[in-house]
């Protein structure tokens, strides 16, 4: 309509009369909206012409139709608005199609963008499970710094720890072999700690020990009842000396993998186990009374310290009895003492006068088992619980290291 009133007002000015306004309004909507609106408006034009050759010059159809120069501007409208619209559509589809290219170039970086995000977060993590993991290099390290200790119950209650943490097994009891035919439990983890076997002897444990000339690996691939699914025997002089046993292990830890990660670890306690008891035999004399079994005050408190060290982490128990004043002087008792309690427990003076008993995985339970045989070397004694035993810890090691002289 607006382009028809240009053409009607114009159509009178020598100047402006010879612009086609129909023209301009095909070429615009062409270019404008694309090929299918550059033919209406071709058509729409056409029309207008049509109304003004019939209005102004009186023109009629059949005038109109049979003149072929008539013809010529309604074939250039639809000309132009075919040209027009088929070159915008040409631009739009390839503008589109480079809009999908760069979004598919933007895709594609930020696909790569992020995977090398991904990459570098990946890096970081395994390197910190790598460093961090509770079987590498750098954890079996901190195993040797662990279990570099003179004390065989801290390398115990340690050897627990450690083996329960790297092997994820929360099924380890330590049994210690004393007198040749039985092996006495010095610690277990706590879930096993409650009814683990106190103490068990070497014939049931015949397969195990079958291997002999060495300290060596057995599995028990015939899931034989009452052994362990693996056992690590220790050997000193020849003879058994420390048993390491995994009680209880799920399927996916009965492989090759599992059985060299608990050999390393049982070689470095063994390794362990090994100082601490030559150690021991160094410095039995200055441990104990001249001519007995019975430690000094200084090792005796060290004893006590690893076994209440074990109780609190409920790898093991034990029991302190204080061996009440009789007739005897002390240092008959201290003579005699030694054939009075097993070769796993131990007695220690402290203050030069004052006897006590360390009865190791002894429980309140066992107290008058243990009173009725101690009665019958003529030894009576009363327990020493809870905070006497922390008041004791603390007084030996404000003492420091007093002898005890027996008198």
């Amino acid at each position: 309509m607006l382009f028809e009133g240009l053409e009607l007002v114009f159509s009178q000015s020598a100047q402006l009369n010879v612009l086609d306004y129909r023209l301009l309004y095909v070429v615009l909507i062409g270019t404008l909206y694309g090929l299918d609106f550059g033919l209406v408006a071709a058509l729409l034009a056409s029309v207008g012409l049509a109304v003004s050759y019939f209005t102004q010059y009186g023109y009629t159809f059949q005038g109109l139709f049979y003149e072929p120069s008539n013809w010529l501007p309604f074939i250039a409208y639809f000309v132009v608005g075919a040209v027009c619209g088929y070159v915008q559509l040409r631009n739009s589809e390839a503008i589109k199609v480079e809009r999908d290219q760069n979004e598919l170039v933007r895709n594609r970086n930020t696909f790569l963008t992020q995977l090398y995000h991904d990459a570098i977060e990946d890096k970081r993590t395994y390197k910190r499970q790598i460093v961090g993991r509770h079987d590498s290099f750098g954890k079996i390290f901190a195993v040797t710094q662990e279990l570099d200790v003179l004390n065989p119950r801290d390398i115990y209650r340690k050897c627990c720890e450690l083996m329960g943490e790297i092997l994820q097994n929360d099924s380890v009891a330590i049994y210690h072999v004393s007198g040749g035919a039985f092996a006495r439990l010095v610690a277990a983890s706590p879930v096993i700690a409650e009814d683990a076997t106190r103490s068990l002897s070497l014939d049931q444990l015949a397969p195990l020990l079958g291997g002999g000339g060495r300290s060596n690996l057995w599995v028990n691939r015939e899931l034989m009842p009452g052994l362990p699914m693996f056992g690590y025997t220790i050997e000193r002089d020849g003879a058994p000396a420390v048993l390491i046993f995994v009680r209880c292990a799920a399927e996916n830890q009965m492989t090759l993998y599992y059985q060299n990660l608990f050999r390393i670890l049982c070689g470095l306690v063994e390794s362990a186990l090994g100082r601490a008891f030559d150690y021991e035999a160094v410095a039995q004399d200055k441990r104990c009374v001249d001519g007995t079994c019975v430690l000094k005050q200084a090792a005796f408190g060290q004893e006590l310290a690893a076994e209440q060290a074990l109780a609190d982490g409920k790898m093991g128990s034990f029991l302190l009895l204080r061996v009440v004043p009789g007739m005897e002087p002390v240092g008959e008792l201290v003579g005699a003492i030694g054939s009075a309690i097993r070769e796993s427990d131990a007695a220690g003076l402290v203050d030069g006068d004052v006897l006590y008993l360390l009865m190791r995985q002894a429980k309140a339970c066992d107290l008058p088992i243990i009173r009725e045989r101690l009665n019958a070397k003529q030894i009576a004694v009363e327990p020493v619980d809870g905070e006497d035993i922390v008041a004791l810890l603390q007084h030996i090691a404000d003492t420091g290291n007093g002898e005890g002289d027996v008198d």
